[in-house]
């Protein structure tokens, strides 16, 4: 599967997200592009990020994920899936930032 670059106007490869059901249903997804995952509270949206910051990891590609989750919730759910994130967090090849909603 390959999409249109919009600066070079060239195609390039997708590239595969580790989410079975996203590569089927899509052919992967763009390199370089920003992906946002939205949905309604515990539909897994951090449990497919994760899975797609796995496979960016496993080819020694940088990730990072911006989520409302806590550090430690995320590790544990990272676990669960036997994802260990940690070295890449430390190494700083994942950089997790965690943003808090405001509220009025």
């Amino acid at each position: 599967m390959v999409a249109m670059n919009p600066r070079s106007m060239q195609l390039q490869p997708m590239i595969r997200s580790g989410i079975p059901p996203i590569d089927e249903a899509l052919g992967g997804v763009v390199p370089g592009r920003i992906h946002l995952l939205v949905g309604s509270l515990g539909v897994g949206k951090s449990a497919a990020c994760l899975q797609f910051l796995a496979a960016s990891l496993r080819a020694g590609e940088p990730a990072a994920m911006i989520t409302a989750d806590d550090g430690s919730d995320l590790g544990a759910l990272a676990l669960y899936l036997g994802l260990d994130i940690e070295p890449a967090v430390r190494s700083g090849l994942l950089q997790l930032v965690r943003y808090r909603p405001q509220f009025a």
